[in-house]
């Protein structure tokens, strides 16, 4: 009977023993899982401070380019002012030695010209 109660003991103590070794065990993976996630945690800072910091320097270099594009925009408006005085420049000339080669044509209202008028009459 001894000897019964001396294995109930021992597999007490054993199943003593396997507890608490899973107890260990499961406090060290928590302890491992709770520092994977502290690492993510500051991956996750260090990745949204990177994003914060990149923003606000394009955010500076649009700022700073602000001024160029804004040079360069009247600039354009400039050059196509000029365009389009040269070309009016140009049809002025092409109409002035037209109108010097034909004397009886003048820039004078169309009203002045009653051969060139549109009759509104109906002719029968």
């Amino acid at each position: 009977m001894m000897y019964l109660s001396e294995l109930l003991a021992e597999k007490k103590a054993k199943n003593a023993a396997i507890k608490q070794r899973e107890a260990i065990e499961a406090f060290q993976r928590g302890r491992r899982l709770d520092a994977i996630e502290a690492q993510i945690k500051e991956r996750q800072r260090k990745l949204a401070e990177d994003q914060r910091n990149l923003l606000q320097q394009q955010a500076q270099a649009k700022a700073q380019n602000l001024p160029y594009e804004y040079y360069l925009a009247r600039k354009r408006l400039h050059m196509d002012h000029e365009a389009q005085r040269r070309q009016i420049s140009c049809v002025f000339v092409l109409l002035k030695r037209i109108l010097a080669c034909v004397p009886t044509l003048s820039l004078a209202p169309i009203e002045a010209y009653p051969a060139l008028q549109v009759s509104n009459k109906v002719q029968i």
